[in-house]
């Protein structure tokens, strides 16, 4: 006599809420501003040619990342209509 085994698998996909994944880029993108304004300031008040480099550099880096925080805000301002 032979003996078979049967096996189901069950997948359960997994689906984020618009509204969570909005609030975890803002929140990430204003620690980012944060993080990044308190490091230029600290730059620019040394006196090290190198960390004012440093503090120019930076300004780079922080309008990316205002227009991203303003996109996703005027995202949620016209998705909430």
């Amino acid at each position: 006599m032979v003996a078979t085994t049967v096996t189901t698998t069950t997948t359960t996909a997994v689906t984020a809420d618009p509204t969570a994944v909005a609030f975890i880029w803002t929140a990430l993108v204003v620690v980012a501003m944060v993080i990044l304004m308190v490091s230029k300031e600290l730059a620019a008040a040394s006196e090290s040619p190198r960390a004012r480099n440093f503090a120019r550099l930076t300004n780079v880096g922080l309008v990316p990342l205002a227009f991203a925080l303003f996109g996703i805000a005027a995202a949620r301002f016209i998705s909430s209509f």
